[in-house]
């Protein structure tokens, strides 16, 4: 193959104008040491973003367990229709939507209003004692948190519970009222959306 050489432009005072490309092959072969540096990025994309894409297809099969994906039939849109008509598919979307927008709304600014009132605060244990407290919960899994929320709010062993019978008032089921929706988990506040089962 030929080389060819542009003719520089009139009026051009570029550096480099005119000199010839370099074979790709010699481009790679120069930058293997950058390339290299790459390869751990470009491997974990494969396995983490590409190679999990493929399980995407399962929504469109009858999943069958022991037969593998292989075994299993195509159905196509079958279980998506199946969900848009079903009658809580709005209730769903809804409810998955207002979580998202909860979470928004409360995770973001939330902490940072958290955040600029203790560094005001004056003394320095309290300032200490309240980071503590706060960061706690990240340290402790969703499954302990949910665990020791079930076992403050039961209506039967809960303590709430008991301190409000010991107080003359009724017992309230909390995590069967939507209106008490709350859970408090580190510096997050979700509130979660009214849910009709």
């Amino acid at each position: 193959m030929p080389e060819v050489i542009q003719s520089k432009p009139a009026g051009v005072n570029q550096p480099g104008w005119g000199l010839k490309r370099k074979p790709l092959l010699k481009q790679i072969i120069d930058c293997k040491y950058l390339l290299i540096l790459l390869l751990p990025c470009l491997i974990y994309y494969v396995l983490f973003h590409y190679l999990p894409m493929w399980g995407v297809l399962i929504a469109f099969k009858n999943y069958k367990l022991y037969g593998g994906f292989f075994a299993s039939d195509w159905v196509g849109l079958k279980y998506f229709r199946m969900f848009l008509s079903s009658p809580d598919c709005f209730n769903l979307l809804r409810n998955t939507f207002l979580l998202g927008l909860y979470t928004i709304a409360w995770g973001f600014p939330f902490p940072l209003i958290f955040a600029l009132i203790l560094n005001e605060a004056k003394n320095l244990k309290f300032k200490k004692l309240t980071q503590t407290i706060s960061y706690m919960p990240h340290f402790l899994s969703t499954v302990v948190i949910v665990g020791l929320v079930q076992l403050f709010l039961s209506p039967t062993f809960g303590i709430v519970n008991q301190i409000m019978h010991n107080m003359g008032l009724n017992k309230i089921v909390f995590l069967q009222e939507s209106s008490y929706g709350k859970i408090w988990d580190g510096t997050q506040l979700f509130i979660l959306p009214p849910c009709q089962m």
